[in-house]
This record gives C-alpha cells, structure tokens and sequence, in this order.
C-alpha cells in the first residue's frame, strides 16, 4: 500500500537562526542518578554528563531549586554543586525556584512547610529573603545565574491559597497578591546583585500551545506591572497540542507582548518501552505526533522541528529551547520514570537527539531578484515537487537543507528561464519534519520552507 503524505509549504526569506541564545538542559537528577550507580557515555567512553552537553552545544543549565526538601535533593546545597558543574563546565545557569519544599506545578503549588502558617505579609517578606540569600550564595561561590525563574509552572498562581489564581481564585485580591509574592521575589534578586544589573527575570506557564491560557495568564501579570524580561513556556505534545499550536501561540505573543520567550520544557520518546519497573506517564501511541515515531532519529526530528519554530519567532523573540530532565536515565540504586524521553538509552549512551543541540549553520537571507521558487504537490509520493524559474535566462543552483541549516544535497542545478522547469527531489531516506531548499543565482537567493509530516 501506498503511504499518503501531507505537505506544507510556505514561501518565506528565512533567517540567519542566529536568535538562539540558549540552548538548555535541566538536568536536576545528575546527583541523584550518580548517587545510584548511574553512569553516562559517548561512543561508549564514560563521561560528565554536564560535559557531554557542552560538546553537543548545551550552553544553558537549568537546576530546580526546593526549600526544605525531606530527602534532600533539589536543596540549596545540592543546587550549590551543580551550578559549580555547570560553571566548571563553561556553562551558563538557570535558576528554577518552586517556592516549595517539593515539586510546583499546576496540580500542586503548596508552601514550604516553613512558610505554612505565616501571615501574608510575612510570606511576601520570606520570599524576598529566601530569594536574595539564594543569590547571594550563588554570587559568593562565583556561579551567578544569569536567568532566574520566580516559580515553576505558575499558570495557577504560587504559595496556594495566598497566590492562587484562576476559577473561584480569579478575582482582583488574589491577582494583587500573586503580583506582591512575584515582585518580592524580582526584588530580592535584584537586593542580591545590586549595584549590578540583575539576571534576566522569567515566569513560566505550562501552556505552550494554549494561546488563550497564554494571553490570559500573562496579560493579567503585565497589567499587574511586574517587571520581568522572558515568557517561558513548557510543551510537551501529549498535554499541550500540536508543533502548529506551539508555534501559533509563539507568535502571537510575540507580537502582542513583545517579550522575549524560552521554550523551557521539552520533552520527546525515543522509545515507548520501558526498562524498570518505575512507571512511565508517557508510553502509548497516542502520545506520539504523527510523522515523529519514537525512535532515536524520531526524537531528533522532534527538537529540530521545535528549534525552527522558535528561531523563526517574529521579531526575533524565540531565545531557546530547555530540555527537562535529558538526564533522568535509570540506575541501579535509582528509577526512572522518564528514561524513554531521556536523550541517553538505558545504558547512559547518549542519544542522536543530541545533535539538535548543535548550533545551525546559517542559511542565508533570501535576496530579492528575479528568482521564482514555487511547490507542487506532490501527494501520495516521497517526492517533493519543486517550479524553478527566473526573470531573465541565467544559472542557478537549488539546494535542500534540513531544519538546522546544514545542507542534504544539491539537488539541481542548470539554466534559468523564464518558463517554470519543474524539479523532483527524493530524500535518499525517510524523511519526516521541516526542510529548507534555497535556489541560488549570482549574488540572488530565495527560500521556501517545506513540512513533510509521514
């Protein structure tokens, strides 16, 4: 049976991709795994973790950070050594606050339990402390984040009941006081680095792909004046929608906020099994995006395609990508709920879903000239239908590239006319995600990109 493909395409100057400051990894679990045994390689040479990032362009570690944490993990002084890891490592550091003593998400943002009984006022001014020594603790040891997160996945508010918003929570009151525990956390880093500037100022929502939750929870944050600098935004396809949701949402906000944003949680299957008994969230078909299948070059298609959507944000407002938890590999002494989403296999191998973390080789703007490039479908085959054709006969050269700029193959090259000369092109393998084919003539250039979902 033939397999029917669906084809996208849109005709478009792309960019340098050189918007992508930060390419990130949250790996909290590094001590964790380590602790039990755990060991990570390349080409079967054992390694640091954190190292083995940097050599694949992870420029960005993001550590979560608990209050009073019974077990332990995720402490100060855990979060401490990490970030001289990172630093050692050339590394750059995010800091994750969960204002909790375990994790804060939008099921759960519950206070530490030192901070259970405290009248408001008081609550505002723990918030401002614990913030501020954190700072100064980083600052002290020479591991300074240059991003910091004032709480994790708050799209329903933090330190519920006092900062809870959202259903009967929606009123004025609990958006005043949520803005309140917000700006002392801001200030409290800004006490720390002062009389320097402070580091970049993140809230983080959960809803990558819901415009409206977007526009909702961060138009009432802006109207409530606080003072911050990046929208993060977690997507993870099974909770949050198609790669088109996200990149609809990216867009929107950019223009109607004007903010800078980081997608900074990420996550995709490399395998549906599983290898412990530790049981996986995410294992079923369904949870798949058509075209992506859960293999290791799968995985790869997926962080390819996220990274172009951010990089062709308008306006230059998508900075990077975070992955959550690449990690999170099992080990002897410790399980892992995620090990087939991690980007190394259950032995610690890392993972070909590395390489979206390289930088791009930049594809030239298009130029405007004579050039015309224009698809043709092509439904039902594995080919893609290209028209090439120019304003006045001269030489040219069509090219494909894949989603981080590196070029796949000439594909033709000949004599421009001003009649369309139809080209065919067939990857030499399967081929899922975004390609970019530039036809080239002289100093003239155009682009069009092509989304091939199998």
């Amino acid at each position: 049976m033939k397999t029917a493909f669906l084809f996208f395409f849109v005709l478009l100057a792309v960019p340098a991709c050189g918007q992508i400051i930060w390419r990130g990894a949250d790996v909290s679990f590094v001590p964790q795994v380590e602790n039990g045994g755990g060991v990570y390689t390349e080409g079967g040479e054992e390694g640091d973790p954190l190292e083995i990032l940097a050599a694949h362009g992870v420029n960005l570690i993001r550590l979560r950070l608990w209050h009073t944490p019974v077990d332990g993990w995720c402490d100060l002084d855990h979060t401490l050594a990490m970030a001289q890891r990172a630093h050692d490592a050339g590394q750059s550091i995010l800091l994750d606050f969960h204002y909790s003593d375990t994790w804060a998400d939008p099921g759960q943002q519950n206070k530490p339990t030192a901070w259970a009984a405290l009248p408001f006022a008081t609550l505002v001014d723990s918030v401002h402390a614990r913030t501020r020594d954190v700072m100064l603790a980083m600052i002290a040891q020479d591991t300074p984040p240059v991003m910091v997160q004032v709480g994790n996945e708050i799209t329903p508010g933090m330190l519920w009941d006092d900062g809870r918003i959202g259903g009967v929570f929606n009123t004025p009151d609990q958006w005043a006081k949520l803005s309140q525990l917000l700006d002392a956390a801001i200030d409290g880093t800004e006490d720390a680095f002062s009389p320097d500037p402070r580091p970049l100022i993140m809230i983080h929502s959960d809803r990558g792909g819901d415009n409206g939750g977007c526009r909702w929870f961060f138009g009432n944050v802006i109207a409530q004046g606080v003072d911050f600098d990046i929208i993060g935004l977690s997507y993870y396809p099974w909770w949050h929608g198609t790669l088109d949701d996200l990149e609809a949402n990216m867009d929107d906000l950019a223009v109607h906020f004007g903010k800078d944003m980081i997608v900074v949680e990420t996550a995709y299957p490399w395998t549906l099994g599983w290898f412990d008994d530790t049981h996986n969230p995410i294992g079923l078909p369904e949870h798949l995006l058509p075209g992506y299948p859960d293999t290791p070059a799968g995985q790869q298609a997926f962080l390819d395609a996220v990274f172009a959507i951010v990089s062709d944000v308008p306006g230059d407002r998508g900075r990077g990508v975070v992955y959550w938890a690449p990690e999170w590999i099992i080990s002897p002494g410790f399980g892992s709920s995620w090990e087939n989403l991690a980007l190394f296999d259950e032995t610690g191998e890392a993972l070909p879903g590395l390489e979206a973390f390289t930088p791009q080789t930049a594809v030239p703007l298009s130029t405007p000239s004579g050039l015309t490039l224009d698809r043709l479908t092509a439904d039902g085959t594995d080919e893609v239908m290209l028209a090439v054709a120019a304003s006045a006969p001269r030489h040219g050269v069509l090219s494909a590239y894949d989603a981080r700029g590196r070029l796949l193959a000439e594909v033709w090259q000949g004599r421009l006319i001003p009649e369309a000369r139809k080209v065919a092109w067939r990857p030499a393998q399967p081929f899922s995600g975004m390609l970019l084919f530039r036809l080239v003539s002289g100093a003239d250039s155009i682009t069009t990109k092509v989304l091939r979902v199998r």
